[in-house]
């Protein structure tokens, strides 16, 4: 099974840091994240 889920919006709230140095700051959102699993029945 693989699942690869997009992300379509960043919602990300100023911190104080921010805020004081205008700025948006770095953090960093991945533009997709790729999860695999696998599976056997006995």
């Amino acid at each position: 099974m693989v699942n690869a889920p997009w992300a379509i919006q960043r919602n990300r709230r100023a911190s104080v840091p921010d805020l004081a140095t205008h700025s948006h700051g770095d953090a960093a959102f991945a533009d997709y994240a790729l999860v695999m699993g696998i599976a056997h029945h006995f």
